[in-house]
């Protein structure tokens, strides 16, 4: 289960994103705020159909979408129809790049199909440039709506995953303490933290349009990262080394 393999099941990541207009939105805003400005090689890690990829593009000279899935990088050369990106099936355990290649970059929603999330940010770590900037998100086991769920003693548990199983596949959220360790050991510095999707409820995004919803979320990104309240954690990354 190192990593959801979308040819072989079949899922339509494309389609998995109809009717989730605000954690598109949600997300999307994060990460513009987090990336820099101007970048010489930007890597999408787990890129998948280009999604979060598009709106970066005018600040990067050039661009590399890494993905495990061939049909996701078909699609991907059709949504973004842009030369300055390149294309590259690969796995994140053995990343095909020399050391130091790559100034800026992302990993948005892949970690939770890591058993080994370690040796991932081991290999991403030796692939960026020394004082370059990486993005990663992770799915939270310990934000809000799961502690108000389960309680106090769910709150001290400090398990580093749990898993849960969903049409699309297997999943792990992973506690912060677990990540942030990791991070740490590696040298990874964490320079800003920020909690995202932090209205996801199926009623309330009912009754409030996804637009909405995520320019309130854009207000509370920032002292909410602070808490780990979300569901969807996004970590600046710089190396240090």
């Amino acid at each position: 289960m190192d990593l959801a393999d979308y040819d072989s099941t079949h899922f339509n990541y494309q389609k998995y994103w109809t009717g989730r207009d605000y954690e598109n939105l949600a997300e999307q805003q994060a990460i513009k705020k987090l990336v820099p400005k101007k970048c010489q090689k930007f890597i999408d890690v787990g890129g998948g159909f280009g999604r979060n990829l598009k709106d970066l593009l005018n600040r990067c000279q050039s661009a590399v979408l890494l993905d495990y899935s061939t049909e996701n990088l078909t699609k991907a050369r059709e949504f973004l129809k842009d030369d300055q990106v390149t294309y590259v099936r690969g796995d994140v355990y053995k990343l095909p790049f020399p050391d130091n290649s790559f100034d800026s970059g992302m990993m948005i929603r892949v970690m939770h199909h890591l058993e080994e999330p370690e040796l991932a940010l081991k290999e991403i770590y030796r692939v960026m440039a020394p004082g370059s900037t990486f993005i990663l998100e992770f799915a939270n086991k310990n934000h809000f709506k799961a502690l108000l769920k389960h309680g106090r003693h769910f709150a001290a548990d400090k398990t580093p995953y749990n898993q849960l199983t969903a049409d699309s596949g297997v999943f792990l959220n992973f506690h912060p303490e677990h990540i942030l360790k990791i991070l740490n050991d590696l040298n990874w510095k964490v320079v800003a933290t920020l909690s995202v999707s932090n209205f996801r409820s199926p009623v309330i995004k009912k009754i409030i349009p996804g637009r909405v919803l995520s320019s309130l979320d854009n207000l509370v990104h920032k002292p909410l990262g602070k808490l780990y309240f979300g569901p969807s954690i996004f970590i600046k990354l710089v190396k240090t080394i």
